[in-house]
């Protein structure tokens, strides 16, 4: 395994990167600015442009963090090679022969912890490129510069070395290390060993060995046959993985102008003891504030039982509590099922965390179902074609699916998706609220949506939808006066040439035609029904049923309509003597209107409401005294 080089880790700035591959619109700028500064005589710049780079919050899978920090690793370490070779030269021109070789020895290093790096880029750029669908060719060709300017340091390391080995006539040394174990667990005692000799293959004898891991080191030293061995181990806390142990030979006082130092490496891979999580729950079907058991056992992998561990327990990755194992391992936890849960399936996952254990961390999930009552909403307007600035009035109930009404809760009343009103949900389920609708409306359909939202926890919400139609006001009322002075001006000419005809010879005038004079018999419901019925369509009917009211108010009243005025006018001279008639007769005439007026065909339901409100006008006429 390389080992890791001490130059900082990759953080990428200026950039907002994702790690999704639809972000390759920001990773080929960011490419192409990384491959302006791979210039092998301006490594400075890409040092610089990488300096400071974190690890990044990447998937797995994801090779852009693995060639951002080995191309800083790449960058680091040639600009310290440059930097030593610089120095190294300067040591070894002014007869500093020793501070030469320590910078030879840490350049031999330097260029060992390189060369397999710089030998990776190429193989991480292929998988950048398959896996962005990106063009990587010019970073090809930077990676290529890069290999050939390290292949020229290498160059000038080796032709120093021998530099020094033919003036100073130092002896290569060769230092060997193996281990008796591949894998170990921590807190594991194992031995590593090696040889040391020098070029012709002699033991060195007494000679010492640093063997370093980590942070961690320790000295042993070389019997007669160059042997060197040391009982280490891994503490707990140590990370799980691979893992390199050095051994470094550094020439003593007496050896300083003799021999030179040597390194080798190995890779361990440190483990950690398995740990067995086993839990349950009941139950498994629940409803919001239900109360969760969680029990189970924390064993290692030959059933030993984990006393005295502290296991945390998460809803949905939210934090529940935690739970300690007993002496036999088990643990037991409860909970309440939260009251805004959700419908369907959720997770409780039981974790071992093994802080400061020599176990390895464990957890398992554990899947129970919420199931939520479901309800249903019924909702009636008292008409779906009115005019905007009027009343709408809408009831209706609320039932669980279980066939009871839905009690408590609220209803909000929504027309097109602004809220107009909010109302209670009764014992029964029940409910009604009157909203008033603004003059300026838009003309044609409306959409009104109904919401439920119970109190009670385990009851999901539900909604209800439907249209209204709406005839703008002010645009009815426009047309109305427009007709209205069309109707005067013609109204007035007319009887201008009446009168002018009448100057040279009588004519006689036609009345008004108007609805006959009724019966008792004809004001009898059945009677005003079948009359009405007889109308080809829904705007006849309206017309006749507003006429119907005339010549009931009329006969029953003493109120005649008149020739010259509109039905508004007719309207308001009415109510003024007979008041009692007063809600009816302006629904009439409403209705009468949108028929005369509107260029909009009438509902089988416009019709319907003007023969309901002749009938209850009929009632209000025989209750006046």
């Amino acid at each position: 395994m390389i080992a890791s080089s001490k130059a900082p880790k990759p953080e990428l700035r200026g950039y907002q990167y994702s790690n999704a591959k639809e972000s390759s619109v920001e990773i080929d700028p960011l490419l192409a600015s990384l491959a302006r500064t791979m210039d092998p005589n301006e490594l400075s710049h890409l040092r610089d442009r990488l300096k400071g780079v974190a690890q990044l919050p990447l998937d797995r899978e994801d090779p852009l963090g693995d060639y951002l920090n080995v191309l800083s690793d790449v960058s680091n370490n040639m600009l310290e090679i440059e930097a030593r070779l610089r120095d190294a030269r300067a040591s070894f021109s002014s007869g500093n022969t020793g501070q030469a070789v320590r910078d030879l020895r840490k350049l031999k290093e330097l260029r060992d912890s390189t060369r397999p790096r710089i030998e990776s880029l190429p193989g991480l750029l292929d998988r950048l490129t398959v896996y962005y669908q990106i063009d990587t060719t010019t970073h090809r060709k930077k990676l290529a510069e890069l290999d050939t300017q390290f292949q020229a340091d290498s160059d000038q390391i080796d032709k120093l070395e021998a530099e020094l080995e033919i003036q100073q006539g130092f002896i290569q040394t060769t230092l060997s290390l193996h281990s008796s174990r591949q894998e170990v667990f921590v807190e594991e005692t194992f031995t590593v060993y090696g040889f040391l000799k020098d070029q012709n293959g002699s033991a060195m004898m007494g000679r010492n060995i640093t063997i370093s891991w980590n942070t961690n080191s320790t000295t042993a030293t070389t019997s007669f046959d160059g042997r060197f061995e040391a009982n280490i181990f891994f503490p707990i806390g140590f990370p799980a993985g691979s893992t390199v142990i050095k051994a470094s030979f550094e020439p003593g006082p007496s050896d300083s102008k003799i021999y030179l130092s040597s390194t080798s490496q190995l890779e361990i891979r440190v483990a950690y003891y398995t740990s067995v999580l086993k839990a349950d729950i009941y139950p498994k079907n629940a409803r919001p504030l239900a109360p969760m058991d969680v029990s189970g056992h924390l064993l290692s992998s030959e059933g030993m039982p984990l006393k005295l561990r502290v296991l945390l327990m998460q809803l949905d990755g939210s934090f529940l509590g935690n739970a300690t194992t007993n002496i036999d391992g088990s643990f037991m936890f409860s909970f309440s099922v939260p009251q805004d849960v959700s419908n369907g399936t959720h997770i409780v996952t039981v974790t071992y965390p093994a802080t400061n254990d020599r176990f390895a961390p464990s957890n398992v999930t554990l899947p129970f179902l919420v199931e939520l009552l479901g309800s249903q909403l019924q909702i009636r307007l008292d008409r779906t074609s009115l005019f905007s600035g009027t009343k709408l009035v809408i009831d209706g109930t609320a039932t669980l699916t279980n066939g009871t009404a839905s009690k408590y809760g609220n209803v909000t009343i929504d027309v097109d998706n602004i809220q107009y009103s909010s109302t209670i949900v009764k014992d029964d389920g029940s409910f009604s609220s009157t909203i008033q609708l603004p003059m300026g409306l838009a003309f044609g359909s409306h959409s009104v949506r109904v919401t439920y939202n119970s109190d009670r926890p385990g009851v999901e919400g539900s909604e209800a939808t439907t249209t209204i139609f709406v005839y703008n006001t002010p645009v009815i009322v426009s047309a109305i006066l427009g007709i209205a002075v069309t109707s005067s001006v013609g109204v007035y000419l007319f009887r201008r040439k009446r009168r002018t005809a009448s100057l040279e010879a009588p004519v006689p005038i036609e009345p008004m035609v108007m609805e006959k004079s009724l019966s008792k018999d004809e004001f009898l419901p059945e009677t005003l029904i079948s009359t009405i019925d007889k109308e080809s369509d829904n705007s006849a009917k309206v017309k006749r049923s507003y006429r119907l009211a005339q010549a009931m108010i009329n006969q029953k009243l003493n109120e005649t309509p008149r020739e010259s005025e509109t039905h508004w006018e007719y309207f308001s001279r009415v109510i003024k003597t007979i008041p009692n008639v007063r809600d009816s007769l302006k629904h009439l005439v409403e209705l009468f209107e949108l028929a005369e007026y509107s260029p909009y065909p009438i509902e089988n339901v416009e019709s319907t409401e003007a023969v309901e409100t002749l009938l209850k006008l009929r009632k209000d006429c025989e209750a006046v005294k």
